[in-house]
């Protein structure tokens, strides 16, 4: 029996490379010179979310590098040791600027429940959020995965993330025609009225 949710509010972060910081500095278990990650958000770690893994939902004031502190445009940047990460040096850094985003998706898919393979998805958003999605479901072995975006450039960037079809936001007509078939919809728009502004999203499909 198909499993059938939406996924609403895929991420409590902005997709912003600018969150991830890539720098050279000496930092707990990093010697200068070594390439690190580290995490956007400034969550504090004391709260019941943070102690539940979930700091994206932290209770304490609102913190963020590139927001209420500088960003990684800045010619240098103090950041709490516990957000480092050590890069192995053998690896581009231009793929180390994807690890917050990605790994953003891939936590809010595992905790709705990646869906079984055969199932049809769809995917609201055609943001780097919404893109690396695709890339993530694709590994399930959809049956059908259907962006809908409101940017043909991105847009176009769907089928090689492994969209089997592309919906323009602004196409009534193709809107209509996938309204009450998937299994789950996974929002990644930014938009209060997301999937269910788009028509994805009605009674028959549950919250989890």
């Amino acid at each position: 029996m198909n499993r059938r949710y939406v996924l609403r509010r895929l991420l409590q972060v902005l997709p912003a490379v600018a969150s991830i910081l890539i720098v050279t500095f000496a930092v707990v278990q990093a010697a200068p010179g070594d390439p690190v990650v580290a995490e956007g958000l400034r969550a504090c770690g004391a709260c019941d979310r943070c102690a539940e893994g979930r700091t994206n939902l932290c209770a304490a004031g609102y913190a963020e590098t590139g927001f209420t502190h500088p960003g990684a445009l800045a010619e240098r940047l103090v950041v709490p040791a516990r957000l480092v990460h050590r890069l192995p040096a053998d690896r581009p850094l231009e793929s180390a600027a994807l690890l917050e985003p990605a790994a953003c998706v891939a936590s809010g898919l595992l905790e709705a429940g990646m869906p079984l393979p055969g199932m049809r998805v769809a995917v609201v958003g055609d943001g780097p959020l919404g893109l690396l999605a695709l890339l993530l479901l694709q590994t399930a072995s959809p049956a059908e995965l259907v962006l809908v975006g409101g940017r043909p450039a991105r847009s176009a960037l769907g089928p090689r993330c492994g969209a089997t079809r592309v919906v323009a936001a602004g196409d009534q007509e193709g809107l209509a025609s996938l309204a009450g078939r998937f299994d789950a919809v996974v929002e990644a728009t930014n938009d209060p009225a997301g999937a269910a502004g788009q028509g994805l999203s009605d009674d028959r499909l549950e919250d989890r």
